[in-house]
This record gives structure tokens, C-alpha cells and sequence, in this order.
């Protein structure tokens, strides 16, 4: 249900803007502009769309996943402190640390811009267990036949070339873009996985001035590919069969999508 609000804010604050552009582009279309390089900064409130989540050791050495209760205090040594069975994984949406920047070059109508951009998405709040999963190589937990994971959060620096195009008006100008870049992607401690990722964007600037400009739009961005090899795991006993030295691997349906409203600075 929140998720449903969220979806229709997103779509008054983008659309309404747009349509009421494209109207005015269609009474005055005659204005002419000059090539530019911009820079450009975004706020950009994200939801996740986190699907079918899994982890284990590399070669399916895991048998089962345990994570760790949370009525007593952290200590991953002890096997007893692991017997949430089949536990869940579910991250937040990134509202508060969603920022995304931009340079680039417009043309009077197609645009090119290189965009980097950061999202946090954080572990949902558990009611039984802490964020600390045990890998166990057999079905129940049993001392030395376990390797453990953390995960507080999933995080992603993306890095996208974006081919746009800005249907030009005197003040207010809907645009388009396409892009399609990488992402590198954080799940436990110290693991940075490159992903391939495409992004689409649409909206809306209204020109400030002739050098600064408020843009509002949204985006969709989907990274390719579901599994995230090598992993870095912690060992809290000494393993008492092969390998012993091991590491992750997860797999999970990854994308995301939002809103953004920045200020874009033009260099004439």
C-alpha cells in the first residue's frame, strides 16, 4: 500500500510537469539555443525491486541457510545462536542518501551526458535475527561445518553514458533519455561486483535562467545478469572438512526506479 502512494506521487510529479511541456513546446517550437556543456546534480528517492534472494558457498557447498537470533548477544562461534531456518531478506528503499550527478554536452535537442550515482539500500528490520547468516554445509547446524555472512545493506556506485534528447523550448523542455553503462555492486563486506546495466529516464526542465535549470523526472534501472560470484565469507570456527577456505555466492533479481529533481548548470 505505501509503496502504491509512492508510485503515485512519482507519477504527478513527472507527468503532470511533462504533459503541460509538451503542450507549450507544440505552441512554440521556434526558439534557438546554443551547444553547451552542463553539469548536473539529482535527488533521486529510489525504490528497490530486490526479487528471489539466495546465498551459499561457491561449488553449493551450503546445504542450508541458518541466521542468527536475536534475543541473545552476537556470537557467531557459537552454532546454538543460529536456528532461524529459511530466513527472509528484505531491504528498504533508498528516500534519504539517493544522489545522482551528471556532466555532459547538449546539442539544441540531442544530449550526451556521462552519470554517476550511488544507492543504499538497507536491511529491513527483523523481528527474530540479526543481519548474520550461517552458510552450513549440512542440513542442521553442527560445529564446524559453517561459514558466515553479513549483510546490513546492498549498495551500488553506477556509471552510465546517457543519450538523451531535449524537445526544445524557450522555458520548459520534456526530454528522453536512454543509457547503458555498470554498476558495482556491494553485498557483504569488502565484495564490489561489476554488473552491466541499462537505464531509462524521462522528464521535464524548466529553464531558471539562461545558464541554470530545475529538472524533475524519473528513471528505471535494471542491472543484467543475477548472480554475484566470490564473495568474501568469515570463518568463526576452524572448518573441519574441504575446503577451508571458501567464499559466497548470491543470486537475486536486482533493479530500481524513482524519482529525481536537480539543477542542471550550463556552461555557454
Amino acid at each position: 500500500m505505501i509503496k502504491k502512494k509512492i508510485l503515485y506521487r512519482i507519477y504527478y510529479i513527472i507527468f503532470i510537469p511533462l504533459l503541460i511541456s509538451i503542450n507549450v513546446v507544440a505552441l512554440d517550437n521556434n526558439d534557438k539555443t546554443t551547444n553547451s556543456l552542463y553539469i548536473a546534480t539529482y535527488y533521486s528517492p529510489t525504490i528497490s525491486v530486490i526479487k528471489n534472494f539466495k546465498i551459499g558457498e561457491h561449488d553449493n557447498n551450503t546445504k542450508n541457510v541458518f541466521a542468527h537470533k536475536i534475543d541473545v548477544l552476537v556470537n557467531s562461534s557459537s552454532k546454538d545462536n543460529f536456528t532461524i531456518n529459511d530466513p527472509k531478506f528484505k531491504y528498504k528503499n533508498n528516500l534519504l542518501s539517493a544522489f545522482h550527478g551528471a556532466i555532459g554536452y547538449s546539442m539544441a535537442g540531442p544530449r550526451v551526458e556521462l552519470e554517476i550515482g550511488y544507492e543504499r539500500f538497507a536491511a529491513a528490520s527483523q523481528q527474530t535475527n540479526y543481519n548474520i547468516y550461517a552458510l552450513s554445509r549440512e542440513s542442521t547446524m553442527q560445529d564446524k561445518k559453517y561459514v558466515t555472512v553479513t549483510i546490513d545493506n546492498i549498495s551500488t556506485v553506477s556509471l552510465i553514458i546517457n543519450a538523451c534528447y531535449d524537445f526544445i523550448n524557450t522555458s520548459t523542455s520534456p526530454y528522453i533519455c536512454t543509457g547503458i553503462g555498470g554498476n558495482f555492486v556491494r553485498i557483504t563486506q569488502d565484495s564490489e561486483v561489476p554488473k552491466f546495466s541499462y537505464k531509462m529516464k524521462i522528464g521535464t526542465t524548466f529553464k531558471l535562467t539562461p545558464e541554470i535549470s530545475m529538472v524533475i523526472g524519473g528513471f528505471y534501472h535494471k542491472i543484467f545478469g543475477n548472480k554475484y560470484k566470490y564473495l568474501p565469507v568469515d570463518y568463526p570456527v576452524t572448518l573441519d572438512s574441504a575446503p577451508q577456505y571458501s567464499n559466497a555466492c548470491a543470486e537475486f533479481d536486482f533493479s530500481y526506479f524513482g524519482g529525481e529533481v536537480g539543477i542542471r548548470f550550463a556552461f555557454l
